[in-house]
């Protein structure tokens, strides 16, 4: 698995670098050591390696259950609510939630303009792509009748006709 998105690209995932991504949760703070290119894709992919992957794979399959998971949040939860020495307000907590999605909702909806503005322009590719099929279709009608035939025959007889003059042939003949 390649860690990657529209905001940028980590690694290939592997037992050396399992656990820090996923402790990132595989997201937008793991996609930040560079930008999506096509030299960056190809160094990533360059580094891939099928038995450290069987064995990420394995180890996924073995650990990263939901129950696992959701023990894992109970514990966070407990942990987060024995340590709690105060009390937080509801307009307190409202005001973290609020910032917090100030803070987030930019990412988010440009991610989903990038993944729209992709969509569309999928689909402008397959309609060019079906364009430029049927364009090519009735280019090779176009070539197959006797019009074109007779066409390409002037102009063969044009070409010559013009390269006897250029050479000064003047006897008329070909």
């Amino acid at each position: 698995m390649v860690v990657a998105d529209i905001d940028g690209i980590s690694s290939i995932v592997g037992m050396d670098n399992l656990p820090r991504l996923r402790r990132l949760n595989f997201g937008l703070r793991a996609l930040q050591e560079e930008p999506i290119t096509v030299d960056s894709v190809l160094r990533v992919l360059k580094t891939y390696d099928a038995n450290n992957s069987m064995k990420v794979t394995d180890w996924i399959r073995a650990n990263a259950t939901l129950e696992s998971s959701v023990t894992e949040w109970e514990k966070v939860y407990s942990q987060v609510m024995t340590n709690v020495d105060y009390e937080v307000s509801p307009r307190e907590s409202l005001l973290a939630v609020s910032e917090y999605l100030k803070f987030i909702s930019p990412i988010v909806k440009g991610k989903l303009d990038a993944e729209i503005r992709a969509a569309q322009l999928e689909g402008d590719l397959i309609n060019s792509r079906q364009q430029l099929a049927a364009s090519e279709e009735t280019w090779r009608s176009v070539r197959r009748t006797r019009g074109w035939k007779v066409l390409n025959m002037i102009w063969s007889l044009k070409q010559r006709l013009s390269f006897k003059r250029s050479r000064g042939s003047t006897n008329g003949t070909l």
